[in-house]
């Protein structure tokens, strides 16, 4: 059996996710799991997402070993020590492999025969596992949704209660066993960086407006995508917000942008919200940017009908739908394929970090004392007063003033002054 995730958006702009089957149809258990579970608490859709994801893995795991969820639930143990060691084993594997092997797995049974040869196909990868951090909640999910179905069959055992006995004792279990198994939560060995002046200076010249290294070709997505690179580059934004931002937010007159949360909006489109994780703010942008943003709406923007019919700022060519976040992820793969001799990586998450380093330096060449410093950098990017990201989204310009520090005190130990 496939299962696979289907995104919905109701009339009131609220997104929702269920798992279905290869019918379309939406599993039960999960389905109300999802609703009184997770639903009314306001959670973000990826939230919601990433919770049926986990379950989907544990359905497909199910369906492999010919396990009928409901019939455990009905008679019988539920899992027995050895599954649950398997089970945790499968939940370490990408999203990915396992969907992979499931178009693998229907590919065999729809074997082709020549000659009275079947042809053979190429088995998927094995032995590759998700980071530990993402293997633990996908195991607290899915640990919590066996032990909701646990209660909610106690509930219909209707009097029986050396049933609703057993099923106490698999919730208990699957409670102990799935938590003392789940790998811990690690703090992160790799970290982001913010791009260097140099990387800052190729995307800048890769990505001019009619430059012959221009990746693309139409002129209105390069004037689009130049004009993305510079918004992020010059406010700090996450990818979200800057999707989520409208013609109307633009004050051309003040020279600011508004970030303003919109949750649920029921007059977007996007199934896949852009939303706006941070606190709502004003930011001041350069007038150069302004002068660009004009000219984007101007011969580009409003040359497309749909558009017309929304606010949001950045839009699809052709269609003029609001530009959805897989894009925008095309738009820096593009310039990550085009700069082969750049190993950084480069995303609107880097840019934002890159945004810290930068102000950070500005900051360094004016001697901005440091509580000003961390004041304006928090309103900026929409952090609480006693925020403290920017240690997290600073950490070239900490590591270069580090670096600094260091060959100070070298030169200063050896007698050797500065040069």
């Amino acid at each position: 059996m496939k299962y696979s995730i289907k995104k919905i958006r109701f009339e009131s702009g609220e997104r929702f996710v269920n798992l279905v089957n290869e019918a379309g149809i939406p599993l039960f258990l999960p389905t109300i799991w999802l609703l009184t579970s997770y639903r009314g608490r306001g959670l973000a859709f990826n939230t919601l997402y990433q919770a049926v994801q986990s379950i989907e893995v544990l359905y497909t795991y199910l369906s492999n070993k010919g396990i009928d969820l409901d019939d455990r639930l009905s008679q019988g143990p539920l899992f027995t020590n050895a599954e649950l060691d398997d089970l945790l084993s499968f939940l370490k594997k990408p999203i990915a492999d396992i969907r992979q092997e499931q178009k693998h797995s229907a590919g065999q049974r729809k074997k082709s025969f020549k000659g009275g040869e079947s042809v053979r196909m190429g088995s998927p990868k094995v032995g590759v596992e998700i980071s530990s951090n993402t293997a633990l909640t996908r195991i607290t999910y899915v640990r919590d949704f066996l032990q909701y179905c646990c209660m909610h069959q106690i509930h219909r055992t209707q009097g029986n209660q050396s049933r609703a006995n057993d099923l106490s004792r698999s919730k208990e279990l699957i409670d102990q066993y799935l938590k003392e198994r789940a790998p811990k939560l690690q703090a992160s060995i790799s970290e982001r960086l913010g791009l260097s002046k140099e990387v800052q200076e190729k995307i800048n010249e890769l990505i001019k407006v009619g430059g012959k290294s221009n990746p693309w070709v139409n002129s209105r997505v390069q004037l689009r995508n130049f004009l993305i690179i510079r918004f992020l580059l010059e406010t700090g934004m996450r990818r979200g917000e800057m999707l989520n931002i409208m013609v109307p937010d633009i004050n051309f007159q003040s020279h600011t942008v508004k970030v303003v949360r919109r949750p649920d909006n029921p007059n977007d489109p996007r199934l896949d919200q852009p939303v706006v994780k941070t606190l709502s703010r004003e930011i001041p942008i350069s007038d150069k940017l302004c002068l660009l943003i004009r000219e984007y709406i101007s011969t580009n923007r409003n040359k497309d009908f749909q558009a017309k019919k929304h606010g949001f700022l950045f839009t699809a060519l052709g269609t003029g739908s609001p530009m959805a976040i897989n894009s925008l992820s095309k738009v820096f793969k593009v310039i990550k394929a085009a700069l082969q001799d750049v190993d950084e990586q480069i995303s609107p998450h880097i840019l934002r970090h890159t945004w810290n380093d930068n102000f950070s330096d500005y900051c360094d060449s004016k001697k901005t004392g440091q509580s000003e410093e961390e004041r304006i950098r928090n309103s900026i990017m929409g952090w609480s007063p006693n925020s403290k990201m920017a240690a997290r989204y600073s950490k070239r310009h900490t590591r270069e003033a580090a670096r600094k520090a260091s060959e100070g005190m070298q030169r200063k130990h050896w007698g050797v002054g500065d040069e």
